[in-house]
């Protein structure tokens, strides 16, 4: 029985002027749009909740590889090197 209600509703609104079933697009279209917004904001909600209630702590048995810095790569040459002596001893590498 709804449906035969619904289809009655659109087919009325068929048969009206065109600014008139404008109206009903925007109306649909903010409803539609109210309602992802909220679920949106829902789930940013629920995800900064989990975020404050389980920090991330990363097991004791996992080894992860440390990222080397630049003192790293200067120790391997031998010696200690700023950041610009560094590159261009790097340039001068690639040019042999």
């Amino acid at each position: 029985m709804n449906t035969e209600r619904i289809l009655q509703k659109i087919e009325s609104i068929r048969k009206e002027p065109e600014h008139v079933r404008m109206r009903y697009v925007f109306l649909s279209v903010a409803v539609s749009m109210i309602f992802v917004i909220l679920l949106w904001m829902f789930s940013v909600y629920e995800g900064f909740r989990s975020a404050k209630t389980s920090p991330s702590i990363i097991p004791s048995g996992m080894n992860l590889p440390k990222a080397p810095s630049l003192d790293d790569f200067s120790q391997e040459r031998g010696g200690t090197l700023d950041g610009e002596s560094f590159f261009q001893s790097e340039r001068l590498k690639d040019t042999k």
